[in-house]
C-alpha cells in the first residue's frame, strides 16, 4: 500500500495493463499502423542500404527521413492512446474514433512537446546523465496534461513538473521496469524472427523488419497506456481527484 501522497507503482501498472487488455484490438491496430509498420519499413530500408553498400547512419537522408516519419506517427499514436486510456480509467465514455480526432487536432503541440523533451533529455544527459533523466521524468506527464487540460506547450510542461515533483524516484523505478519489459519484448521478437547477435539485421532485412515492427508495436502501446495511467495516479494523489471527478473533467 502506498503512503498518503505517494504514487502506487503497482496500481499504475495494473491499471495500464487492464486498459490494454480491455482495448487490445483497437490499441494494437493503431500501434501497428502508426508505429509498427513505419518501424518495419525503416529497418528494412536501412538493412537494404547496408547490403548495397550505401550509407544508412547519421550521415544519410534515409536515416533522418525515417526518423522524422516515425516521430510524427509515434507522437500521433501517443496522443490517441493517452486520450483513450485516460477516458477508460476515468470511467468516462470512450469512442476510439473520437480519440483519433482529438489527437489529430493537437498533433502539432504534441510533436513540439515530444521534441522539447527529447532535446532537453539529450542535453541533460550530456551533463553527466542524471540531469537528463530528471528532466525526462519531470516532463513525463506533459502530453497527457496537454490533451486533457489544454494547457498549451509550456503550460503542459509546467503542469507536468508540478504533478511529478516529489515522485521522481517512484517514476524512475517505473521507467526501469518498463525498460526491462521492453528489453524482454525486443529479445523475444528478435529470437522469433531469427535476428540478433549472431545473425546481423542486414543479412535478413525482411526478418529484421518484422522483428522491429512487432517490438515497436507492443512497446509503444505499453508506454502510452502506462504514461496515461501514471497521469491519472498523479491527479488522484496530488489533488485527491476521485473517479467521478475525473469522469466529469475528461468527458
Amino acid at each position: 500500500m502506498a503512503e498518503p501522497g505517494m504514487i502506487d507503482s503497482a496500481r499504475v501498472m495494473s491499471r495500464g495493463f487492464r486498459v490494454f487488455g480491455e482495448n487490445f484490438v483497437p490499441f494494437i491496430l493503431a500501434a501497428l499502423l502508426l508505429t509498427g509498420l513505419p518501424s518495419a519499413a525503416a529497418q528494412y530500408l536501412a538493412a537494404s542500404a547496408v547490403l548495397r553498400g550505401e550509407p544508412a547512419g547519421f550521415d544519410s537522408l534515409l536515416y533522418w527521413g525515417t526518423l522524422l516519419v516515425s516521430w510524427l506517427f509515434g507522437s500521433l499514436l501517443q496522443g490517441i492512446l493517452v486520450r483513450a486510456t485516460v477516458l477508460d480509467l476515468a470511467d468516462a465514455e470512450m469512442e476510439f474514433g473520437q480519440c483519433v480526432v482529438t489527437a489529430l487536432g493537437l498533433i502539432l503541440p504534441i510533436f513540439v512537446i515530444s521534441f522539447l523533451v527529447f532535446v532537453g533529455s539529450v542535453v541533460g544527459s550530456v551533463l553527466f546523465i542524471v540531469p537528463g533523466a530528471i528532466f525526462y521524468i519531470a516532463m513525463i506527464a506533459a502530453i497527457p496534461a496537454l490533451i486533457e487540460e489544454r494547457a498549451g506547450v509550456i503550460g503542459s510542461m509546467r503542469r507536468s513538473y508540478r504533478l511529478t515533483r516529489g515522485s521522481w524516484l517512484q517514476i524512475f523505478v517505473l521507467l526501469i521496469l518498463f525498460m526491462i519489459f521492453s528489453a524482454i519484448i525486443w529479445s523475444i521478437s528478435s529470437l522469433a524472427f531469427g535476428v540478433g547477435m549472431f545473425v546481423p539485421a542486414f543479412d535478413r532485412p525482411v526478418m529484421a523488419a518484422a522483428a522491429a515492427g512487432f517490438g515497436s508495436t507492443i512497446t509503444a502501446v505499453i508506454a502510452s497506456t502506462m504514461i496515461a495511467s501514471l497521469y491519472i495516479e498523479l491527479r488522484s494523489v496530488r489533488e485527491g481527484a476521485t473517479t467521478n471527478d475525473l469522469a466529469s473533467i475528461f468527458a
